[in-house]
C-alpha cells in the first residue's frame, strides 16, 4: 500500500474521494466511510474529500473541471509537463502539454 501510494505521488496523481450518503444526517456508517476514505485521498485531505448527500450529487459535481470548483483547481491544472499524453482526452489541454500532439484523425493525444 505504501509503495503504491508513493508511486502515485511521484506520478503527481491526485486522489479524490466522496462519501455519498442517502440521508441528510450523517450516520455512524457515513462517518466510518469518511474516516477510511480520507486515509487514501491526496493531502490536504479536506481539500480532496467531500461528504455528499445523494440528492446533491449533481450540484456537487457540476463544474468539477472549472478552477472555481472545490476540486476544480486541482482537476483544471493542465500546466506544462504534468499530464501523460494518452490520458488527455481533449484538444486544448493536449496542446498545452509541450510534449504532446493532438491527432484530429483519431481524436487522441500522443
Amino acid at each position: 500500500y505504501g509503495q503504491a501510494m508513493a508511486e502515485l505521488d511521484q506520478a503527481q496523481v491526485r486522489i479524490f474521494g466522496a462519501v455519498i450518503r442517502p440521508f441528510a444526517t450523517r450516520t455512524a456508517i457515513d462517518l466510518k466511510a469518511e474516516e477510511t476514505l480520507k486515509q487514501i485521498v491526496t493531502s490536504p485531505q479536506d481539500a480532496h474529500f467531500q461528504n455528499i448527500l445523494v440528492d446533491e450529487l449533481a450540484v456537487a459535481l457540476n463544474g468539477i473541471c472549472e478552477p472555481g470548483h472545490v476540486w476544480g483547481r486541482y482537476v483544471a491544472d493542465v500546466s506544462d509537463e504534468v499530464l501523460p499524453c494518452p490520458t488527455v482526452a481533449d484538444k486544448d489541454p493536449c496542446n498545452k502539454q509541450s510534449h504532446c500532439v493532438w491527432f484530429d484523425e483519431t481524436l487522441s493525444c500522443g
